[in-house]
């Protein structure tokens, strides 16, 4: 691993203390048959570690990738929710549409009704 890391010389003694028995590896198949062959310690590049003594830790959780996905949802909602709205809008014109040619209607028939009355 100590190859891969960039650092400056004069930590080169902590950079090969802190990483320099531990292999980068691309799953954690290999990272496990790595570590029981060769006695060192091995991270895959998901951030799960396999110890040489046999112990596996870690896992690694993309919280950035968390937090898109959770933003992409809540931007689709939105988006619905606003088409849902507009639905809603467009529905309660048609209503208030129909209620007033009910209303004339009913006007109409009161009209009527009181034409007749008289006639009587």
């Amino acid at each position: 691993m100590v190859s891969k890391l960039v650092y400056e010389n004069r930590y080169e003694k902590a950079m090969k203390y802190l990483f320099g028995k531990t292999l980068i590896c691309r799953n954690l198949e290999s990272a496990t048959s790595l570590a029981r062959s060769t006695g060192l310690d091995c991270v895959t590049l998901d951030g799960d570690q396999v110890s040489s003594k046999g112990s596996l830790t870690g896992g690694y959780f993309n919280s950035s990738r968390s937090r898109l996905e959770t933003q992409k949802k809540r931007t689709e909602h939105k988006n619905e929710m606003r088409r849902i709205e507009d639905e809603l809008n467009e529905l309660k014109a048609e209503m208030r549409a129909v209620e007033s040619e009910i209303s004339a209607v009913v006007s109409e028939l009161q009209k009527t009704e009181n034409k007749n009355a008289k006639q009587k």
